[in-house]
């Protein structure tokens, strides 16, 4: 009896482990600083206009993301009182986060607790999340996006 094995190696992405720090700003497409719906930054690309962020909302965030020519594979979210949100007031942000960013052609969004501005190197993660249902506007069509294993 002849017995064959054979070895796939897939490369795919590393996710940040929940509670770990984050560091691959290098790496980011979209990065926005959040306080609540109505209190919402887009830090990267840098959106300054009159030397200022503008201030944007749930329903202006989506317009202003895509009035620049960026990636969409990582998009970063800084919860500024991450840290003063209660478990299901936070898995309410996170998932309107997930749905919105998904719906813009993101593959994967990272959550951070708030530190220094413009700095999100170094920073806690509070949920990483890698979006099944990513929207190909190309094709009108979901494609489903493989489930990467988180780094231990």
């Amino acid at each position: 009896m002849l017995l064959l094995t054979a070895t796939i190696c897939i490369n795919t992405p590393q996710t940040a482990t929940a509670g770990g720090r984050f560091h691959e700003g290098k790496s980011v497409d979209v990065a926005l600083s959040y306080s609540d719906w109505n209190t919402i930054m887009l830090t990267k690309p840098d959106s300054h206009e009159n030397g200022f962020l503008p201030v944007l909302n749930r329903d202006s965030v989506v317009s202003k993301i895509n009035q620049y020519n960026t990636g969409r594979n990582l998009a970063v979210v800084t919860l500024n009182d991450a840290v003063d949100m209660s478990p299901e007031k936070q898995a309410e942000v996170i998932h309107g986060w997930e749905t919105l960013l998904g719906d813009c052609g993101f593959h994967r969004v990272v959550f951070l607790s708030a530190g220094q501005p413009n700095k999100i190197d170094g920073l806690p993660i509070v949920h990483d999340s890698v979006i099944a249902g990513v929207r190909d506007d190309s094709a009108k069509t979901f494609a489903t996006a493989a489930t990467v294993p988180s780094a231990n």
